[in-house]
């Protein structure tokens, strides 16, 4: 689970991949796979350096939510934190294809 379930979840759903350099956190492991309540991950089509992004975040100050930039989506790879980018197609492969090679093990 956690963000990085979700990122790599939405990098198959779209074919689309993502660039998250690194998230606020001492201990990589809960940053990047706790299952917090309250966590939520948004991709806007927007610059984060320019007004829209500037009044977003004026409006999440105004109400006390703390929602940071945490990267982009594009390309078609998946590259979180130091790791290697993996690409989108090898991660679609292998979430589809582990249950039937689990299968033929079994038998």
């Amino acid at each position: 689970g956690g963000i990085a379930v979700a990122l790599a979840e939405m990098a198959m759903a779209s074919g689309i991949g993502a660039t998250v350099p690194g998230l606020v956190g001492t201990d990589p492991i809960p940053v990047w796979f706790g299952e917090d309540q309250g966590r939520y991950l948004l991709t806007l089509s927007i610059d984060p350096h320019g007004e829209e992004w500037d009044a977003i975040r004026k409006q999440q100050g105004e109400l006390g939510i703390f929602a940071p930039w945490i990267g982009s989506t594009g390309g078609n790879a998946l590259k979180l934190g130091d790791a290697r980018a993996i690409p989108v197609s090898d991660l679609t492969a292998a979430h589809e294809g582990w249950f039937p090679r689990f299968m033929d093990q079994a038998s």
